[in-house]
């Protein structure tokens, strides 16, 4: 079992070397970003590693498998043991996920122990990020039920662009951004993730909130 664990790091070390040499990187680095290649952040809908310089970080274990089974095949007296190159995928099994395993355990550590000490506006900044961020500014200064529409360059079409839509729908109401002008009038502008977007609020509207270029709440002004 020694044997293999050793010819696994020497074949690792090997490629590692030539590796950092093909992408002009230290080999340090290199193998810094081969360990966190094993980092995998979960998602609502997908779950799948990073990849190392471009390839994803199963191409390298495939590559150190296979020359690892390699070198244990030609090191043998006999030309083949089916239990040596069992340890092997044994081996590297145990080394990729107990990687990927630590991770997981930094991570909920690390995020257990910072989400416990905040607020729930706090949590819920981070959960939901900019949507719920951006909705607490606007009904801060925007009371009231409102009829608005939504202007912003996501791609609303998307399967990421309609939940950030709900998500914004959810947190702004009762600012309505699911109305129909044709149906309901519009007295209230939102623009999320819009490029310039004052230069499209129409006349007759004014400004209320504005963050940065892209994100503001302009409601209609009234007439005296």
């Amino acid at each position: 079992m020694f044997k293999v664990l050793g010819i696994i790091f020497i074949v690792s070390i090997s490629f590692f070397y030539i590796w950092a040499q093909y992408f002009h990187t230290p080999i340090f680095s290199f193998i810094v970003s081969f360990v966190q290649g094993f980092h995998v952040t979960p998602s609502l809908t997908s779950c799948i590693a990073p990849a190392v310089q471009g390839w994803h970080i199963n191409f390298y274990v495939y590559i150190i498998f296979i020359f690892s089974t390699l070198f244990i095949i030609l090191s043998e007296k006999h030309f083949l043991r089916p239990k040596k190159i069992f340890f092997v995928g044994i081996s590297l099994f145990f080394i990729y996920f107990s990687i990927q395993s630590y991770y997981y355990v930094y991570d909920f550590l690390r995020k257990d122990v910072l989400v416990s000490l905040l607020s729930s506006q706090e949590k819920k900044k981070i959960i939901f990020g900019s949507p719920f961020e951006f909705s607490r500014l606007c009904k801060s200064v925007l009371k009231g039920r409102h009829s608005a529409k939504l202007i912003t360059d996501i791609d609303l079409s998307s399967s990421e662009g309609m939940f950030r839509h709900r998500q914004l729908s959810y947190f702004l109401f009762p600012i309505d951004i699911r109305v129909k002008p044709q149906y309901q009038p519009i007295d209230t502008y939102v623009a999320f993730y819009k490029k310039n977007a004052a230069e499209y609020i129409p006349d007759g509207f004014k400004i209320i909130f504005e963050r940065g270029d892209n994100f503001l709440l302009a409601v209609k002004e009234r007439r005296n």
